[in-house]
């Protein structure tokens, strides 16, 4: 089982981070391992075969190019369309976004 979460950082800077604990009738059973996280202003470098790390670059052109190139039905990819439904109000994303889908016979 893998849990997500998400964190708000006021300001870039490194910050320590406390690790996840698991625990049964208050008796840690186990827990991750401590880690330093490094936040910045802008994302440095994108893992062009990771969906989140495309679409949190806000670039159209490399979620487009990733919907083209990528198995996008493999659930190793993650990718959903109700992820990208908020770039369909750019019209130049809807138009090509529906055209690569329907050439890859994907349909929601």
């Amino acid at each position: 089982m893998q849990f997500m979460f998400y964190f708000y950082f006021p300001k870039v800077g490194t910050y320590k981070h406390f690790p996840t604990n698991v625990s049964i009738d208050r008796v840690v059973v186990a827990k991750a391992p401590f880690n330093v996280i490094k936040v910045q202003k802008s994302q440095t470098q994108v893992n062009e075969d990771d969906f989140d790390d495309i679409l949190a670059t806000g670039s159209i052109p490399n979620v487009l190019n990733f919907m083209r190139t990528k198995n996008i039905l493999s659930p190793k990819v993650r990718f959903e369309l109700l992820n990208v439904y908020w770039l369909c109000k750019d019209p130049t994303f809807f138009k090509e976004g529906l055209q690569i889908l329907e050439e890859r016979n994907i349909y929601d």
